[in-house]
């Protein structure tokens, strides 16, 4: 198959396309490992930012979960803060060095299991940090908003953590079944592969819904975290305008007390 405009749009469908530069790398390229390396060049600082994302990433949430490992007693904030370090070291220690791979040996990395298992597990944890976070901003309302009722226990933030992973993997299932690696053929012979998605001619809308709708579902817990938060923030506020208030007018009934002359032997007036 010789690479021209046709085979152009069918090879790299529902796939980001080549711009004017890659097409221009990929016709002088006499090799595939040339052809990832022209790739790799055009995506460097994308790549170092991942790289220092992902030391970063890693370095930082293992000390998060060395810290509250030394803390023997349980708790529900050391379940939920370990459990989203924990979900944040495999994005940062699998997943960003892999989509790392994947731009270095672009062209040649993914196979049709790797393919679906990179963009599945990719999804599958971006969804369950999110749910966490979800857990975290309730826990942390009860405790700001109502701090006199019933507050979420260590086991039932398990509970909620563990759901939290078996609704993410059920979400991203479709993940395996649209995404594969396909190979496409340049005009100089070169093979290579891309993850890509795949519909059949019965359900060719099936992947602009699934993400359309995986886009409404990240726009409600964006809303919903802001909506729990700013409700915390407005509680904090008025605690903090209720504390300065008692404490300026303690200060003034302390002042009356001292500044009051006893009359006739009796004692000064005082609330303090």
């Amino acid at each position: 198959m010789e690479y021209n405009d046709e085979t152009n749009t069918s090879v790299f469908k529902n796939y980001d396309k080549p711009n004017e530069q890659l097409i221009h790398t990929t016709e002088n390229a006499s090799s595939i490992e040339m052809l990832n390396y022209n790739y790799a060049m055009q995506h460097f600082v994308y790549i170092l930012y991942l790289g220092a994302l992902s030391v970063i990433g890693v370095l930082g949430n293992t000390i998060v979960i060395l810290v509250y490992k030394f803390q023997r007693k349980p708790s529900t904030h050391k379940t939920i803060t370990v459990s989203l370090a924990v979900c944040d070291v495999l994005v940062c220690g699998a997943v960003i060095p892999f989509d790392i791979l994947e731009k270095v040996y672009h062209f040649s990395l993914l196979t049709a299991v790797t393919c679906k298992l990179y963009i599945t597990l990719s999804y599958c944890l971006v969804f369950l940090s999110a749910f966490i976070i979800i857990v975290l901003s309730i826990d942390r309302h009860m405790r700001v908003c109502y701090p006199f009722k019933k507050q979420l226990s260590s086991k039932q933030a398990s509970i909620l953590i563990f759901v939290s992973i078996i609704i993410s993997m059920i979400i991203v299932c479709p993940n395996a079944l649209i995404w594969n690696s396909r190979e496409f053929v340049l005009a100089n012979n070169l093979t290579g592969h891309v993850c890509v998605t795949e519909t059949s001619e019965s359900c060719s809308d099936f992947p602009a819904i699934y993400n359309g709708l995986l886009l409404v579902l990240g726009g409600f817990i964006v809303t919903y975290v802001i909506i729990v938060y700013t409700c915390i923030w407005r509680s904090l506020i008025r605690h903090i305008r209720y504390v300065k208030k008692f404490k300026s007018g303690g200060k003034r009934t302390s002042d009356f007390s001292l500044e009051t002359k006893p009359k006739r032997g009796r004692r000064p007036y005082s609330f303090m």
